[in-house]
């Protein structure tokens, strides 16, 4: 086993768990400022992931440059921010409560 299938399994398996295991949402789903480009969530895992082109604008516009490196995971071509930290775990209950409201609003 050489290092680079390694690599490359655990970039393809970043990929897919993006793809199969996550939402596309906007940021404005997330309480974010639009600029910050597509994202990725998992509300179940509490999980924000955005690709690793984006990163800054997500950085720069969600406010995300402050969260701990201990909060943050790269993995292949993604960027996974965990909910342990206060600014991704706000955005995560910020889409709740904003679907819980579209829901009430439906009834």
């Amino acid at each position: 086993m050489t290092f680079m299938y390694i690599q490359d399994l655990a970039w393809n398996m970043a990929r897919d768990y993006v793809y199969e295991e996550c939402e596309v949402v906007k940021p404005e789903d997330l309480g974010l400022d639009r600029r910050c480009g597509k994202l990725y969530m998992n509300l179940a895992e509490g999980v924000i992931a955005v690709h690793k082109d984006n990163r800054k604008s997500l950085d720069y516009y969600g406010g995300f440059e402050y969260i701990d490196d201990s909060c943050i995971e790269y993995l292949g071509d993604y960027v996974f921010y965990l909910s342990e930290h206060d600014r991704v775990a706000e955005a995560l209950e910020f889409y709740v409560i904003a679907k819980d409201e579209e829901v009430e609003n439906e009834s």
